[in-house]
């Protein structure tokens, strides 16, 4: 039987199945209370820097998703690890958010980007604090990788700057981009939390037999569909409505959807609903068959995949109940 069809509503069949299928992997982790202190301690350090501040929804995520981590899998050490790479992330994504202008949104990333080149340095007409640009660049520094590495992490961080000016570009200008666009820039938009975890977790450093799977399409379309499907939940979250609640909400698949296929709000759930399930379908048999040339990799993918799923319907489920808790 079709999973979904066991709820009552395409948005709560989502996550109520995530939710059914992980909760276990919660409970069973022993040292998830000292890892939650440490997690919640990392982000307070960093949250009076924010500006703006990050809505509670986004502060669930931002928390959860490293955290949890730990908690299904047991790599304490790794996951801590992670969080150092991730609080950038967090802080760019807060940059490139906090207007609704584009040429401030590229600006950021321009700045931004300078991480991987010779200036330590950004003007004040992009909107980002010098001190976290430093902080950026410091953990981006060439000296922490060897070359091949170096090269494809500052590839994957340019494209997850271009994709998240794209998408911010759509918003400002009310725009709502066709599927084709919108499949080919959101995947980039929010996979940067994932290949930092699988990099770590893969002990990336050095490492020449991982280095050389992310060049291998294969690898790198598990990885692009995961996210995906971590956006496919994301965007129903953004529907209702919870998250930039005055803001415009075109660059959303909620709304690629409705306007290319002429559907309502039900039937393009529906159709969501339909298209996450197939993925995870896809994801699962590409995980397998990865399995017996880059083992550590492959469940690394599904690792990573399962904890932010389960984690982006968590942190729903906190904020709908009114927690006042950022995990």
């Amino acid at each position: 039987m079709d999973p979904i069809s066991h709820y009552q509503t395409p948005k709560r069949r989502l996550f109520e199945y995530i939710l059914d299928h992980n909760e276990s992997c919660w409970q069973q982790h022993p040292d998830h209370e000292q890892i939650e202190k440490a997690v919640v301690s990392e982000y307070k350090q960093l949250e009076p820097k924010m500006s703006p501040p990050h809505t509670k929804l986004a502060q669930y995520v931002f928390v959860g998703m490293f955290a949890s981590y730990a908690y299904c899998y047991g790599r304490t050490e790794q996951v801590m690890d992670v969080a150092k790479y991730l609080i950038p992330h967090t802080y760019i994504d807060d940059c490139i958010d906090s207007t609704l202008d584009p040429a401030t949104a590229e600006a950021a990333c321009a700045g931004l980007g300078n991480v991987f080149g010779e200036s330590q340095q950004v003007g004040p007409e992009a909107g980002v604090d010098p001190e976290h640009f430093r902080r950026v660049a410091k953990l981006f520094r060439r000296d922490k990788w060897d070359e091949d590495a170096y090269e494809i992490i500052k590839s994957f961080f340019s494209k997850y700057l271009d994709a998240t000016t794209s998408l911010r570009a759509y918003e400002c200008r009310d725009r709502i981009p066709t599927m084709d666009q919108y499949v080919g820039l959101r995947p980039h938009n929010v996979y940067m939390p994932a290949i930092h975890f699988i990099n770590v977790y893969t002990g990336f450093k050095g490492k020449k037999l991982h280095v050389s799977s992310f060049r291998n399409r294969r690898v790198l379309a598990t990885v692009m569909l995961s996210s995906f499907n971590v956006a496919l939940l994301l965007d129903v979250i953004l529907h209702a409505g919870l998250e930039r609640p005055d803001e415009t909400k075109v660059a959303n698949l909620i709304a690629v959807v409705k306007a290319g296929q002429g559907l309502d709000d039900m039937q393009a759930a529906e159709k969501i609903g339909r298209m996450f399930f197939e993925n995870e379908t896809l994801i699962e048999r590409s995980a397998a068959e990865l399995q017996p040339h880059w083992p550590v990799e492959a469940e690394a993918i599904m690792h990573t995949h399962k904890s932010t799923l389960f984690w982006v319907c968590r942190a729903e489920s906190r904020y709908m109940k009114g927690s006042r808790r950022p995990v």
